[in-house]
């Protein structure tokens, strides 16, 4: 069980990505959040997708940064603040509806004895209707 060091970490890490810019331009709310995890849910949007109605990959990449972003936000003690140094995503199917993004936090030993400062999350992607995952994504 993950332990937040911020007694109000919900409302940091909901203030903290929802006033960014590109945050409100995709336009995308919290579901779950707790403690080293977070879930984003993304309406559908007829500018966020390619020619054939799914979402573009871009979006799906923004979306899993957020999501990581901010599950690994969750943890940190009061005046931290964190960010992206890399991510991956891999897009396994296309994702059409309104979607939801679910990040959580895994431990890496590897990671974390190269980069003793960073966080490695997960990070899966359900498409509705379908339900299917169409990205996993590692930090």
């Amino acid at each position: 069980m993950l332990i937040a060091k911020n007694p109000e970490f919900e409302q940091f890490v909901k203030t903290a990505v929802l006033t960014m810019p590109a945050a409100m331009h995709l336009g995308f709310h919290f579901g779950h959040i707790a403690a080293g995890e977070v879930e984003l849910i993304q309406p559908y949007r007829k500018e966020l997708t390619e020619h054939n109605g799914f979402f573009q990959g871009g979006v799906i990449g923004s979306l899993a940064d957020f999501a990581g972003g901010a599950a690994a936000g969750t943890l940190l003690p009061v005046g931290w603040v964190n960010m992206t140094a890399d991510y991956t995503v891999k897009l396994l199917a296309p994702a059409e509806g309104t979607t939801s993004l679910h990040a959580d936090l895994s431990s890496n030993p590897a990671a974390r004895s190269r980069w003793p400062r960073s966080t490695c999350t997960r990070a899966k992607h359900i498409a509705r209707p379908r339900w299917s995952q169409c990205v996993t994504c590692r930090w």
